[in-house]
């Protein structure tokens, strides 16, 4: 607020005020901002305020969403300095250049924007149909016959018989009765959205290869099943989010039809089918776009207005999954998704069904994604209504390992505040476990990375007995900060229970029901209900502390008051001070242990190895 106000994104047309602390004897001659978008570039004179050495400006945020780009100039007698951004483009302090600056930000965004509050209200839970819950009335209708008659067995790394290559073909028998059979325990660890990896017809267990966008994979039931799930789990004040996978489909489906295994007219089959031109062929017909260049999804062509109108028409797929019960869609790559598409899809979703949510896979910064040499940012209110948090992820990983520093941590978490609108920031889904990477407690015993093993090597990894209980201890450090960070916590079935296992596919074995920690699920319950029945954690006022090896977020609503602390360090910290209010009595969300703030704001506390709290005010 000293040096930006407004702090953060702003609206279209907003006043900034924008200020540079200038230090030393000698005082530039004259001081400058340059402020543009890329099409349009201001130079602005700046002042001093009295001799401060506080030289400041307003701007006038431009008319549309952009972000706004700008650092200083400095001249003096001789020579000329800039200063701008740090050289990770975090914010916060800069430094000084004697030529062009890596530049700040700021994200102009559309008056207006709103998002659904229903989703920032609770925890999203994420299931991958197979591997959750199989249904005592289970029977086996899918065309793939590598069944597994044991659920704790381990998934398949190894082709199936007579094939050179693995594929993910291996089946467990979950399926959507089975996730209805279990809504009374999702209900009780206080979930309140169910997101599902993809449920319609393909070949593989994971589903990201869609075979037909109209049909449930019937392994896993039929579109009757599906509107049972999502009706009794609304009963419960659950709903539903579809993950949707329009970057690409299957080879084998019904618009490519390689194999000939449906009854149509595949783009692979002849150049007069409907689907051709939905598809892109360097070659026809055996070299074409594809996903990452696995053959297997062959690429979907956005910019073909059919394949578009089958999307967002409005008796699209988007609309008809929503007309079905769902409400709301995960994009899967989204950044693989044209902007235009996206908007076009938002107006869909939205008119369907007016609160409905549409959230996308972006693993970078969602307000400056880089995709395909264009600047992408999906924060403006004009396409997705937020992102996947996968920079939260590394970073707090990352920092709890401790591989990187506590102030790189604290300039990432500050980043979001800065480059995020608040509708965005609180509808951001907040992971630390995830389907793309090992498992979280895997992670956080030390594991090696994956690239350097083979997958029979993760088969058997296991982490020695300390690392474990390293893993236990950091996992619930992490979870206690996450659950009070701005934005929605997500977690991954099975983390809460335990599960390890390295990549893909040791991180999607089965929910391990009656072999779970019990200890960590009602760890994970006390905090899911902790944070539901605080307002302050959905839309409070954030603020970010490090000391030492100590991360601490405060959340700030009205007179209420709630602080989760914790010391990545496995020895004891030193005596730190928390930033608070004066005179506030707190107590500790676990223990029930009361800690008071002086008359000054400040907690003075000393942290057990890996020990964590979650202070709330009285």
């Amino acid at each position: 607020m000293k040096y930006r106000n407004p702090f953060g994104a702003v609206t279209a047309g907003t006043s900034v005020s924008l200020a540079l602390s200038v230090g030393g004897s000698e005082k530039p001659e004259k001081c400058f901002l340059r402020l543009w978008n890329g099409e349009t570039e201001k130079i602005i004179r700046m002042h001093e305020d009295g001799g401060t050495g506080m030289y400041r400006c307003i701007i006038e945020a431009f008319d549309n969403p952009t972000p706004l780009w700008y650092y200083f100039i400095l001249d003096y007698n001789e020579k000329t300095i800039f200063y701008g951004n740090n050289e990770d483009q975090l914010g916060g302090e800069g430094s000084v250049y004697d030529d062009q600056p890596p530049s700040y930000q700021i994200t102009v965004y559309l008056e207006g924007f709103k998002t659904s509050e229903w989703f920032r209200k609770g925890a999203v839970y994420h299931i991958f149909v197979d591997r959750f819950s199989k249904s005592n009335n289970y029977e086996n209708k899918s065309r793939y016959k590598r069944y597994h008659s044991d659920w704790y067995e381990k998934p398949y790394c190894t082709p199936s018989e007579g094939e050179e290559k693995y594929f993910p073909d291996d089946f467990f028998g979950g399926n959507l009765q089975g996730i209805i059979d279990r809504l009374g325990y999702l209900h009780d660890l206080g979930i309140t959205t169910i997101y599902l990896s993809p449920v319609f017809e393909s070949r593989s267990n994971h589903k990201y290869d869609t075979a037909d966008y109209s049909k449930i994979d019937e392994s896993f039931g039929n579109e009757e099943i599906f509107r049972k799930l999502c009706a009794e789990a609304e009963s419960l004040g659950i709903k539903v989010m579809l993950d949707g996978v329009f970057s690409h489909t299957g080879d084998e489906s019904i618009y490519f039809n390689k194999y000939e295994n449906y009854d149509s007219v595949g783009a692979y089959n002849s150049k007069e089918s409907p689907y051709y031109d939905w598809y892109s062929f360097k070659e026809y017909p055996d070299e074409y776009e594809c996903w990452w260049d696995v053959l297997s999804m062959p690429t979907l062509n956005k910019e073909n207005d059919e394949f578009r109108h089958f999307i967002n028409g409005p008796e699209g797929i988007a609309s008809k999954w929503l007309r079905n019960g769902a409400s709301a869609w995960r994009l899967d790559v989204a950044d693989e998704l044209p902007m235009d598409f996206l908007r076009e899809l938002r107006k869909a979703v939205k008119k369907e069904k007016s609160d409905s949510i549409l959230l996308g896979e972006v693993w970078e910064d969602a307000s400056n994604k880089v995709a395909y040499d264009e600047l992408r940012n999906y924060c403006y209110g004009d396409s997705l209504d937020s992102v996947m948090n996968y920079p939260l992820r590394e970073a707090l990983i990352e920092f709890i390992m401790g591989r990187i520093s506590g102030k790189k941590t604290l300039s990432i978490l500050n980043s979001q505040l800065e480059n995020y609108p608040e509708e965005f920031l609180l509808e951001n889904m907040n992971l630390i476990g995830s389907h793309d990477r090992a498992r979280i407690r895997t992670v956080l015993s030390g594991a090696p990375h994956t690239d350097g093993m083979t997958r029979e090597d993760q088969a058997e990894y296991k982490p020695e007995p300390e690392q474990a209980i390293h893993a236990s201890a950091r996992t619930k450090c992490l979870v206690s900060i996450l659950f009070t960070m701005p934005g929605v916590p997500h977690i991954y079935y099975g983390d809460e229970a335990g599960l390890e296992g390295m990549s893909d596919p040791f991180n999607r074995s089965c929910y391990p029901w009656g072999r779970e920690d019990k200890d960590l699920i009602r760890f994970f319950k006390k905090i899911t209900r902790f944070r539901r029945m605080n307002p302050v954690l959905i839309s409070g006022k954030t603020f970010y502390q490090m000391e030492q090896d100590v991360l601490s977020c405060r959340r700030v609503l009205n007179k209420k008051e709630v602080i989760a602390i914790f010391n990545r360090s496995t020895v004891e910290s030193e005596s730190i001070v928390i930033q608070s209010e004066p005179d506030l009595i707190y107590i500790d969300l676990f223990t029930r242990e009361k800690v008071t703030s002086n008359d000054i704001g400040n907690i003075q506390l000393t942290l057990k190895p890996l020990e964590f709290l979650v202070l709330c005010s009285v």
